[in-house]
């Protein structure tokens, strides 16, 4: 019975250029009976120019524990397929390459499971590096496309991911989105992990219901918009962000925002949002260090996009762009807290201010608790501006504390500072006539 599941096996490896047999048949047979429940993958065999039938073999094994060993040279291989109840560990210095000449399919990944459970992957001492070929994808013969993810997650539950870097990929380093409408990533674990040169973010969140990102370097994001270092951005109401926790992890030099949270589409969700973001390091992002959109619409249901974001302890430096801008948040819906905010040398160009809100015409702007924030700024200009103000904000509060130099300044945020720097604001506006693209405090 072993011998007929091992010559099953084999049959249905494919022919390659230099396509070996299993290296270790009989250990082989004995993963297929059950006998074993940790394998290598080199048991199943090795190839130089393509490994990709010996990985995918080895994976669709089932076997429990499944290690990717170190050979004289990197793992070649084309998409592979996760499986459920399985702990793949890559041994420290691994290396998994994408082959060139493959992922011609605009949404083939090097690793994707859609509705597994129970899935780990784990990098060893030093860690393992899987790798993509970007500047491949850039160039004919390959269409372009922004979901060649380094790892695609849709739909899952109860995923680790550890000490691992993923590099190059021709869309997110980490793609966590839906396979099955309704169904988000469930229990999904990002410890220890570095997302460098990826195309279109170093992670994206679609959809996810107790996430915990700690301790990941987020850098060098760049190819495809919005090039950010994560974006939560949900596709519908049916997709959702509740319980997910991002914890010192530092984003830095990507070509869009360091953290963006782009909650258009959950307009009519009836999930609350709760995400916490907790001593986290941004710097010398292009755009923003920290962006935050809305943008709601009148007509939906009071009871609508409810809940949080926490931002807590967070650093944005040298950023491009403002260190932190808020785009249309109307103040009936989720609320925004931040605690222990620092802003430095952020909005290099004079008119970009540390701090942006930008009300895109909406006379009930806020929800919005700036806690303290300390800026250190060289330029001679207002901390924060008001993009179209129609009405003075509702519910927004902090203590900017600004230091120029050895000049330091206290200015309190709330509903009497409005009054005095905004004394002649003409409330509600008719959204057809003009107004001012910028307005800031008057000087004192």
């Amino acid at each position: 019975m072993q011998k007929l599941l091992l010559t099953l096996i084999l049959s249905f490896l494919p022919v390659c250029g230099t396509l070996q047999a299993a290296s270790q048949p009989d250990l082989v047979a004995r993963v297929v009976s059950g006998e074993l429940r940790e394998a290598k993958v080199s048991w199943w065999g090795f190839d130089p120019e393509d490994s990709t039938p010996f990985l995918q073999a080895a994976i669709h094994s089932k076997v429990p524990r499944l290690i990717v060993d170190q050979q004289a040279s990197s793992w070649i291989t084309g998409p592979l397929l996760l499986e459920s109840d399985q702990e793949i560990v890559f041994e420290e210095g691994v290396e998994l390459l994408a082959k060139t000449g493959l992922f011609h399919g605009k949404t083939e990944s090097l690793l994707s499971a859609s509705n597994k459970k129970n899935v780990k992957l784990i990098g060893l001492g030093q860690g393992a590096v899987l790798r993509m070929r970007k500047s491949d994808y850039h160039a004919e013969p390959y269409s372009k496309s922004e979901w060649r993810h380094g790892l695609a997650l849709q739909s899952v539950e109860s995923v680790t991911v550890e000490n691992l870097s993923i590099v190059s990929s021709g869309g997110d380093g980490i793609y966590l989105g839906v396979a099955t409408r309704g169904v988000p990533c469930r229990n999904v674990t990002i410890k220890n992990v570095v997302c460098d040169d990826n195309n279109r973010q170093g992670i994206s969140v679609i959809s996810a219901d107790r996430l915990l990102m700690e301790d990941c370097v987020l850098k060098n994001t760049w190819g495809t918009a919005p090039a950010a270092g994560i974006d939560f951005e949900p596709n519908g109401p049916d997709e959702q962000l509740t319980d997910c926790v991002m914890r010192r992890c530092v984003i830095e030099n990507n070509g869009g925002a360091g953290i963006q949270l782009y909650l258009i589409y959950l307009e009519e969700s009836p999930t609350p949002i709760s995400v916490r973001i907790e001593d986290c390091i941004v710097r010398g992002s292009k755009d923003a260090g920290f962006y935050f959109s809305v943008y709601t619409p009148y007509d939906i249901p009071d009871d609508q996009l409810k809940g949080s974001c926490e931002l807590f302890d967070c650093q944005f430096e040298n950023c491009g762009y403002a260190g932190i801008v808020i785009d249309a948040k109307r103040a009936d819906l989720s609320t925004l807290v931040m605690k222990e905010t620092t802003i430095l040398h952020c909005g290099k160009e004079n008119r970009y201010p540390p701090i942006r809100l930008r009300m895109h015409e909406f006379p009930d702007f806020g929800g919005i608790d700036l806690g303290v924030i300390r800026i250190t700024d060289p330029f001679d200009r207002s901390p924060i501006v008001f993009d179209k103000l129609l009405d003075y904000p509702k519910n927004v509060r902090g203590t900017l504390q600004l230091q120029r130099g050895e000049k330091t300044e206290t200015i309190t945020i709330n509903d009497a500072w409005f009054t005095r720097q905004y004394p002649n604001i003409l409330r509600r506006i008719p959204l057809q006539e003009p107004v001012p693209e910028l307005l800031v405090p008057r000087p004192k």
